[in-house]
């Protein structure tokens, strides 16, 4: 009667297959862009002529106020020399106000395509 009860203690502690578990995937995300490279080349080009251009329009436009006021104060001889210096203050003004309406249109151009610019796509 042994050998019966051995076998059939054997067959009840038979080990059942158990299905694996998924192993868990773990995915990191992508570390951030950097600024620079999230606004692109294009960008910093085009803030930096309208600084620069900006910077001009404030030096001339500096000139050209320092210029009126030497212009009011001073005796001058004859209208000759008044009108010449009268055109040199205006021709610094206008330059001034040309430069900045330069530099108006250089940050528009620069906003408005920075702003349109498809988004980059990492490969």
């Amino acid at each position: 009667m042994q050998p019966a009860s051995i076998a059939e203690g054997a067959a009840e502690k038979q080990p059942v297959p158990v299905p694996a578990a998924p192993v868990p995937v773990i995915v990191k995300p992508a570390p951030p862009r950097s600024l620079k490279s999230r606004l692109g080349r294009g960008f910093w080009i085009g803030t930096g002529v309208t600084g620069g251009l900006g910077i001009t329009a404030a030096i001339l436009g500096g000139l050209a106020y320092g210029e009126s006021s030497t212009l009011a104060q001073t005796q001058y001889k004859t209208s000759a020399d008044f009108m010449a210096e009268q055109g040199k203050v205006r021709g610094l003004a206008i330059a001034s106000d040309m430069t900045l309406g330069c530099a108006v249109a250089a940050g528009l151009v620069t906003l408005s395509v920075t702003l349109c610019r498809k988004p980059y796509r990492e490969k």
